[in-house]
């Protein structure tokens, strides 16, 4: 479904979990909302040992994305 469920801080980084499946491969692409907004860049999935589902996916959004961006252009 896509549905954010947190807002979560690793390593000093922001991004969304939601609950998107997240493989190798579809990760760099852009989470949307409802009305087509790109709210975030999805990068990795996490699955807790021991579970054997798709367990969460993450996504940086995209104000941190903008910000990088804007950082390296000259």
């Amino acid at each position: 479904m896509g549905i954010i469920s947190a807002l979560r801080s690793v390593k000093g980084r922001n991004y969304l979990q939601t609950d998107a499946i997240i493989n190798p491969g579809n990760s760099g692409g852009c989470l949307v909302d409802f009305s087509g907004k790109v709210i975030g860049v999805t990068t990795s999935g996490i699955v807790p040992p021991g579970v054997d589902s798709e367990g969460i996916g993450l996504a940086v959004p995209i104000d941190d994305v903008k910000t990088f961006l804007e950082d390296k252009m000259p």
